[in-house]
């Protein structure tokens, strides 16, 4: 009878596994289909032209690099603007696609079951989170395929003296990094310390993971709190690109949202649907504002069940103390993005890197095993209810996402209970 039930596990298992697998290459290929489109025409916004059309000409600003290097295909090779905003966009797409293609077949060749394929949905579908390449996904994209390469390093060991190169080049793109993608930097580090025997090697894990704190720590501070302010910006060469790039004549400035100039400057302005507060009375906006995580928690109920019995058991079957103390401080790493979530309202995106942050870094302690999280893996992974709640919410979100993620669609929703 045991026997029989066990032959009958496996064989759904099996059938689980292929069914997976075949979804997500269905995946990977309908998600390639939908985002290629913005890298051969470029689609921004209003408010965010502003990562283009800046660049370091205007001094040492955040959110200057992709700007600096579109300008540098545009002013010294002299390519068309347009163009060098496509080459951009798709140079992103294509590194942000290739990095988690190869990350895939690592952990498909890795890992025997094939059990991995169903967490990859999560992360395949990325229109399901609010995520859409023509608003956030040019930034995100270099962020993570930078984040892939220093995962890629701690996992050999090697040349890990560019971790805080590549971490500031991160910042540099979006100041917002630090409470992004670096807590799957900081996990892995402290978990190869964890496991590691020489202690040469701990010693230089933790001054590597020191000296990269110092490094976007102080780039963080400059960027972010500092906010350097710019007084020489050619505003009408901003506008004439950022007319190029929306295709029109003409363009509404204080809708842009310039993020370095004082609140005088001709390029700003507090835009009425944002404002959360009308006296004591919370706006359609702040209601928005908190319904957008409540849905996201509910679409990602079976990857937050999941995320909190891998951890749970992978830090039961550590015997050592300390060790415990350290992973129970990995798994903590996810919170980083609370500030963000608290007091910027681009809560689809935050989740989006939330989502992203967790994939890889599960995905990369699979890879080691030091502590069997492979089998663990494995283990949670099997037929089950949370599985199945996902493949729900995948097949509807999927192709629904504009349901819950609109303005629109969160305006409509929120009247029917305000």
């Amino acid at each position: 009878m045991t026997s029989a039930r066990s032959l009958n596990s496996n064989s759904l298992n099996k059938i689980s596994n292929k069914a997976f697998f075949l979804l997500l290459v269905f995946s990977i290929a309908l998600q390639l289909f939908r985002y290629i489109q913005y890298a051969v025409h470029p689609r921004v916004e209003e408010w965010n032209t502003q990562e283009l059309t800046m660049s370091y000409r205007y001094g040492f600003i955040r959110r200057g690099l992709l700007g600096t290097i579109t300008y540098f295909l545009y002013d010294v090779l002299h390519i068309d603007f347009l163009k060098a905003v496509s080459i951009v966009q798709s140079l992103g797409l294509i590194l942000f696609t290739a990095a988690f293609l190869i990350f895939f077949w690592r952990l498909l060749k890795d890992n025997q079951d094939k059990s991995f394929c169903f967490i990859t949905l999560v992360l395949i579908s990325l229109n399901v989170w609010g995520f859409h390449f023509k608003f956030y996904g040019l930034l995100e994209s270099y962020m993570v395929f930078l984040t892939f390469l220093m995962v890629y390093l701690i996992l050999k060991g090697k040349a890990m003296f560019l971790i805080p190169i590549l971490a500031g080049l991160c910042v540099m793109i979006h100041e917002g990094y630090p409470m992004m993608f670096f807590g799957v930097i900081v996990s892995l580090i402290i978990y190869r310390f964890c496991y590691e025997d020489n202690d040469k090697m701990k010693t230089k894990y933790m001054a590597v993971l020191l000296f990269t704190c110092i490094v976007i720590g102080g780039l963080f501070v400059y960027l972010y709190i500092l906010h350097p302010r710019i007084e020489n910006a050619d505003t009408e060469l901003i506008l004439e690109n950022s007319k190029k790039l929306l295709k029109v004549d003409q363009i509404n400035a204080t809708s842009m949202r310039i993020i370095w100039f004082d609140n005088k400057q001709a390029l700003t302005g507090e835009n009425s649907d944002t404002i959360m507060w009308s006296g004591a009375t919370p706006t359609i906006w702040f209601l928005m504002f908190i319904l957008t995580p409540v849905i996201n928690c509910i679409v990602l109920s079976p990857l937050i069940i999941l995320r909190i019995r891998f951890w749970r058991k992978i830090i039961k079957n550590e015997p050592g103390k300390t060790r415990r103390i350290l992973l129970t401080v990995c798994s903590l790493m996810v919170f980083l993005v609370l500030p963000l979530l608290i007091v910027h309202t681009d809560q689809g995106r935050w989740f989006y890197s939330v989502i992203i942050s967790e994939i890889i870094l599960t995905g990369a302690l699979s890879l080691m095993n030091k502590n069997n999280e492979r089998l663990v893996l494995s283990e949670i992974t099997r037929l089950s209810l949370p599985k199945v709640l996902l493949l729900v919410f995948y097949c509807f979100f999927y192709f629904n996402s504009d349901i819950f993620f609109t303005s629109d669609a969160l305006k409509a929703i929120v009247a029917l209970f305000f």
